[in-house]
Formats: structure tokens, C-alpha cells, sequence
């Protein structure tokens, strides 16, 4: 592998476990409960992200199964806590934003 390949492989691992820590404390620390499911839908993201990344650096394909896997449950989650929020009802948006 290329010196150039490496590097750029190297600093977007770095770059990925920054966004993961961030969004972590995203996580730990949201107000609001839509606060905290972005963040685990970002986690999620990069999580597969990683996957990928893997999959490139290592030239294994199975990392690329786990990425789509991930991924499409990372939809379903997002898409289930919208209708959650949307079968609330108004009253419930309020309590949720209003400090």
C-alpha cells in the first residue's frame, strides 16, 4: 500500500473517532430526548463508516455487509422514533422543548 494510501487511511480513522467522541457526549449530555437519538444516529453513521473503512484498508468484504446492515437499521430506528414523536401529538413537542 502506497506511504500517501496510508496516511489518508490513518487521519480518517482519527477523524472518525473524533466524531464518535463528540457524539457520544452529544448523547450523555442532550437536553432533550431528539438531542440524543441524533446522537446515536450519528454514532450509528460512523460506526459504519468505520466498517467501510475497513473494509477498504483490509480488502474484506464482509465489512461491507456489516455497513449496510448497520445502516438500514439505523433507518428503521430513525424512522420508528418519528412516528413515536408524530403519535405524541403536539402536547408532547411542548414538554420536550419547552425548558
Amino acid at each position: 500500500m502506497n506511504g500517501f494510501v496510508k496516511v489518508c487511511f490513518q487521519l480518517s480513522f482519527v477523524l472518525l473517532t473524533m466524531a464518535l467522541l463528540c457524539s457520544t457526549y452529544r448523547a450523555l449530555r442532550g437536553p432533550r430526548l431528539p438531542n440524543r437519538v441524533l446522537a446515536l444516529n450519528l454514532m450509528s453513521t460512523v460506526f459504519a463508516a468505520f466498517a467501510t473503512l475497513l473494509a477498504c484498508f483490509h480488502k474484506h468484504l464482509v465489512y461491507i455487509d456489516l455497513s449496510v446492515t448497520v445502516a438500514l437499521i439505523e433507518f428503521l430506528a430513525t424512522v420508528a422514533f418519528a412516528r413515536y414523536i408524530q403519535g405524541q401529538g403536539e402536547a408532547a413537542l411542548k414538554g420536550m422543548y419547552h425548558e
